[in-house]
């Protein structure tokens, strides 16, 4: 109770904060001088310094990334993403919130101009692509960009961007398929013991089939002696076990003529009810 109150409350106050953030980005002006804590607008010096703190940091995009971040946040709080999946993508938005600040720096030239590349990367994308270009290079440091995202997603989403560059060539190996010859029949290996052992396996696994066709079967038993298991075996139920047939009774030897006798009493306490309402009849056969 304690645990689903805490992420109850957890999830109002990111998305308030969310809603919050987003309408300063949109609606909030920045004094261009001065504090933001003197600034007016619909969502006051709250608003403006939490407009002047994010795209200050991490430049237009990467205020646009938190702002997802945290909603995506209080939708998993509350139970509306797939279990694991609402921290995966949180966590993602955030590494591309860091990540692209640091290629837009790049692309606006952080090493040449770094005023420009502060107001479209912010003050981390600008210091992040300037080293990056410092010590690896210009094709370095994208390089290493391309390293961090992949690492973001193979954790996150479990795929790697990079096997689309380098796609896989490894192949299952089988066993190749001969044409039915009679000398191929001959030269064919014998099955493996894990083969023998899986069928023989396969093959005392009792079937699983209703009741109702465990009670027909029961009653075939007794008046032939047997059943045909196979057909048992390919139905598909859960119910219960078939029984084998070693539980029941063998039915008693019967003879021709003893078959024939029970047939003609039958027969004659037949033509008995019938003469009972003036009918006549003949036993014949």
């Amino acid at each position: 109770m304690v645990a689903a109150l805490k992420r109850e409350l957890g999830g109002i106050a990111l998305l308030v904060l969310a809603v919050f953030s987003a309408g300063s980005l949109v609606l909030q002006p920045v004094p261009e001088s001065g504090s933001c804590m003197a600034a007016g607008g619909v969502f006051g010096p709250m608003g403006a310094c939490i407009r002047w703190v994010l795209t200050g940091a991490l430049g237009t995009v990467g205020a646009w990334g938190v702002v997802a971040s945290l909603l995506l946040r209080s939708l998993d709080l509350f139970g509306r993403l797939p279990p694991r999946s609402g921290q995966a993508w949180t966590v993602l938005v955030v590494g591309l919130s860091l990540i692209v600040p640091a290629g837009i720096g790049l692309v606006t030239g952080a090493g040449s101009d770094p005023d420009r590349a502060v107001a479209a990367a912010g003050q981390v994308g600008t210091l992040a692509a300037h080293f990056l270009q410092r010590f690896f290079g210009s094709i370095g440091a994208w390089g290493v960009l391309l390293a961090a995202v992949s690492a973001l997603t193979a954790w996150t989403l479990r795929w790697n961007p990079l096997r689309l560059l380098f796609p896989s060539r490894r192949r299952e190996v089988g066993v190749p398929v001969l044409p039915a010859t009679a000398g191929n029949i001959a030269k064919a290996p014998p099955p493996t013991a894990a083969v023998e052992s899986e069928q023989s396996d396969a093959a005392v696994r009792p079937a699983k089939v209703p009741r109702r066709v465990v009670a027909a079967l029961v009653e075939r038993i007794k008046a032939t002696g047997g059943a045909d298991l196979d057909e048992v075996a390919d139905l598909a139920s859960s119910d219960v076990l078939v029984p084998p047939s070693s539980l029941l009774t063998a039915p008693a030897p019967s003879s021709v003529d003893q078959g024939r006798r029970e047939l003609d009493a039958m027969g004659e306490k037949l033509m008995e009810a019938l003469r009972t309402f003036r009918v006549a009849g003949e036993l014949v056969g």
